[in-house]
């Protein structure tokens, strides 16, 4: 298994935790002090919490229900599953909502300058 995150996981895919939650990956960052240590940055699907791992935990083996050892976040199959999807919604619906929060400032200012004389 490769050690390298651009090979082995891709970020915004959902993975299974050996425990049963659903996370979806959002990004692999270095450790600023070091600059060796990967972190894993995801998102719990349940709590809607943005979590931090180290990398190597993140990849580590571990025995599942099972009896199979597997990495601790298994990619699900697809990054288009339920779960994936619920977030990206998520994410589209707060970015529309604070359009048209903009929008509506927007217009404000431009009915406060014609109201002008």
């Amino acid at each position: 298994m490769s050690d390298d995150p651009r090979a082995s996981l891709s970020t915004l895919q959902s993975y299974r935790h050996y425990r049963g939650g659903t996370y979806t990956l959002l990004h692999v960052a270095e450790n600023s002090e070091n600059r060796a240590e990967l972190m894993a940055v995801y998102v719990s699907h349940l709590s809607r919490k943005v979590l931090v791992r180290p990398w190597a935990m993140f990849r580590e083996l571990v025995e599942w229900a099972d009896g199979v050892r597997r990495p601790r976040f298994a990619a699900l199959l697809s990054p288009e599953d339920d779960a994936c999807a619920e977030l990206k919604r998520l994410v589209d619906e707060g970015v529309k909502e604070r359009l048209t929060t903009i929008e509506a400032i927007l217009d404000a200012d431009e009915l406060r300058e014609r109201a002008k004389p």
